[in-house]
Parts: C-alpha cells; structure tokens; sequence
C-alpha cells in the first residue's frame, strides 16, 4: 500500500514539474521575441486556464486580436477570471464586435461592485 501510494505521489510531483518547466521555457521564448516557439511549447501542453492565457497574451503582443479572443475565450471555460475578462472586452473593442464587449464589461462591473 505504501508503495502504491509513493508511486502515485511521485508522478504528480513530476507532473507538476514538468508543466512548470514549459511554462519556464514557453515565458523566456516569449521574453526574448520567439513567440512561434513559445507558440508550439504551449501546444505541447494540456488545455489549461494557464496555457490558454499565455497564447491569448503572446497573440495580443503580435497584434492578432482574433487569435487572442479565441484563446481568452477558451482560458475562461476553466477559470471565471476578472483579468481575462477585461481583457476579453477590450479585444472585442479592437474587433469592433461592441455588443460582445458591453457584456463582458457588464459582468466584469458587477463583480467590482
């Protein structure tokens, strides 16, 4: 039993550590320009609230806004986060879809308040 249950704990640490390293890797590609590359490690990963924030991020820095609402869009369906969603409402604002935007900055509102 003991064993099982060190085996088990073993590879939720190297889990873990694993994705920790390509979120390492994917933020120093992105630091230094390589947003391809950073691109392709984040592909390598599970879908995550995390993973999914960090495309949107690096596609908002090359100005594809369409890219970047989808993948705010998909970080959302894992986490309900304030930060996401304004910057949801603001790409909707560059896309010009104004409807879209009211409602994320009516519920970003609502949780200020």
């Amino acid at each position: 039993m003991k064993k099982n249950l060190l085996i088990v704990l073993l590879f939720c640490i190297i889990k873990v550590e694993a994705q920790t390293s390509t979120f390492t890797v994917s933020d120093s590609l992105f630091a230094k320009g390589r947003y391809k590359l950073a691109l392709q490690e984040l592909d390598k990963m599970e879908p995550s609230f995390l993973s999914n924030y960090k495309k949107a991020t690096i596609y908002e820095s090359i100005d594809s806004y369409k890219n970047t609402t989808i993948f705010l869009e998909k970080s959302l369906t894992f986490t309900n986060d304030y930060k996401a969603k304004l910057k949801l409402a603001k790409n909707y604002r560059r896309l010009k879809k104004l409807k879209r935007q009211l409602k994320f900055m009516k519920k970003s509102w609502k949780k200020i308040h």
